[in-house]
């Protein structure tokens, strides 16, 4: 069940709603309907034409689910291509509270717009059963609705295509969960936004042979179980052969079976190579009579999952022949398949002190935590500003494990009277998906003008007595100011007053 302490201590500062308050904005049927358990995005596929929309044109999109389970909180991040689009809005369907959780005291959150890096931001919304009343129920109902605003629209007779991305944070960011607090395992899907400027003669579809789904992350495939993936040919004409070869980390899966399709009802002629023990297939399709298709799978691969770990999908050496025997030019899409979570991330930094002198050591304390399933090796190092203190290796950590590590300081190249900011940062782990949390930044620290005890920006008479004050006094004792000992050495003599003596007079500049 939820920790009772922590949401009580979260009612505290949240206001929990009823549904008699609320009047839906989105309640019904959804339009694109998907079965359970799954969470999407509608409309699906976002068509927008500079003949009609120009620059500050505003759309809203609709997150849905639906569950075969009962459920006590869901969240998704969603992330978009912020030189197209930019949110100017997100919110509950049903008012205060989502549409799905419509007959649930709810604790209302509000989103979150981050941006990730100079391309892209993403939008987090949640929401969390309150603590009182029934859960919810299997069924479906819709999340939340978000705005955008075009910010860019393509020179003519191009295209701008921005994939609104909800699966890849899955099930990090974007989840659902079960009374327990249990993840409940769903298929995720995006949206695809585009517009297109009319003009010029259209472009000839690009024939692209790749593995479908490109993606395969589904922390249920444990060893032992089984899946499919379809090579697929897209916007092909007059095709008489296709040959290709796949890689994969036989360690991680094994190649099972293999079933080839009919396309326009031409069952090809089939050459295969297969090495298990290499995780290599090499297949080669010849068709009675050249085939033309805007979209067709042409075979399906069974595999097994032998161990937990990811690896690509590798599509390569490809051929496509027309019927005189010439090249068909196409490109190439691979595949990913993960049977695991990795995520490494930085949970806190810290420092021993928040203002100190030049060449006077700070310890930089940072907590790193593997927040996969597989016990990882990695790299944290600690900033001040963007300039690097020191790095360090983790190693092994296991799945829910912290790490803790001092980091020293050496301030000496410091400049008084500036502030620094502090942060620590993990090295990015192989097929690491969330990598939003491997940075942390928290707090500055000041360095002042030594002998600045009181921390004005100036070394006066004040700052005289005070290391007087503290003479002879050390860490534990009544006396102890450890902005006194100038020096690092846990007490305060007569050298550290000295100091405070030969900078009198001195300033911060203004």
């Amino acid at each position: 069940m939820l920790e009772v302490a922590a949401i009580i201590t979260i009612l505290l500062a949240l206001t929990l709603t009823q549904i008699s308050d609320i009047s839906p904005a989105y309640a019904g049927d959804p339009e694109e309907t998907h079965a359970g358990d799954a969470m999407w995005i509608e409309p699906s596929s976002i068509e927008l034409s500079t003949d009609t929309v120009s620059v500050g044109y505003r759309f809203n999109i609709t997150m849905w689910i639906n569950l075969t389970v009962d459920s006590a909180s869901w969240e998704f991040k969603l992330i978009y291509d912020k030189t197209l689009l930019k949110t100017t809005g997100c919110g509950y369907t049903g008012g205060g509270k989502s549409q799905f959780f419509e007959n649930i005291n709810t604790l209302a959150l509000d989103p979150s717009f981050v941006d990730i890096n100079v391309t892209h931001a993403y939008v987090l919304h949640a929401e969390l059963w309150g603590m009182s009343g029934p859960y919810r129920g299997p069924g479906y109902g819709s999340l939340s609705w978000v705005e955008f605003e075009v910010m860019s629209v393509p020179p003519e007779g191009e295209t701008y295509v921005n994939v609104l991305d909800i699966a890849s944070s899955y099930p990090g960011d974007t989840y659902a969960q079960d009374p327990d607090q249990k993840l409940i395992p769903m298929s995720v899907f995006d949206a695809v936004y585009q517009i297109i400027s009319p003009g010029g003669p259209p472009p000839p579809p690009e024939t692209v042979l790749y593995v479908d789904p490109r993606n395969i992350t589904d922390p249920t495939l444990t060893p032992s179980s089984t899946f499919t993936i379809n090579i697929t040919v897209d916007d092909v004409s007059d095709m008489k052969i296709c040959e290709f070869n796949l890689t994969y980390d036989p360690n991680i899966i094994g190649w099972m079976g293999i079933n080839v399709f009919k396309v326009q009802n031409q069952t090809p002629t089939t050459q295969m190579i297969l090495n298990g023990a290499a995780g290599f297939i090499w297949v080669k399709l010849t068709y009675p009579t050249a085939v033309t298709t805007e979209s067709s799978p042409l075979v399906t691969l069974l595999f097994h999952v032998e161990a937990y770990g990811a690896t690509v999908l590798d599509l390569h050496d490809t051929q496509l022949t027309d019927s005189n025997g010439d090249p068909i030019p196409h490109e190439t899409e691979d595949g990913l398949f993960i049977t695991l979570i990795r995520d490494v991330a930085i949970i806190d930094v810290f420092t021993s002190r928040n203002w100190t002198y030049v060449g006077l050591a700070v310890n930089v304390t940072v907590i790193a935590k593997n927040l996969g399933n597989e016990n990882e090796t990695f790299t944290v190092t600690a900033y001040y500003d963007d300039i690097q203190i020191e790095n360090a290796t983790v190693e092994n950590l296991p799945s829910g494990a912290e790490a803790t590590l001092v980091f020293v300081w050496n301030t000496s190249d410091t400049i008084p009277c500036n502030s620094y900011n502090i942060s620590a940062e993990a090295s990015i782990v192989p097929y690491e998906l969330n990598v939003t949390n491997n940075v942390y930044i928290n707090g500055q620290v000041k360095v002042g003008i030594l002998g600045d005890i009181n921390g004005d920006g100036k070394v006066r008479i004040d700052d005289v007595l005070l290391a007087a004050e503290a003479f002879g006094s050390y860490p534990g004792h009544p006396r102890w100011n450890p902005d006194a000992d100038l020096n690092g050495d846990n007490k305060v003599r007569v050298n550290d007053i000295l100091l405070v003596a030969k900078n009198f007079g001195q300033n911060c500049p203004p």
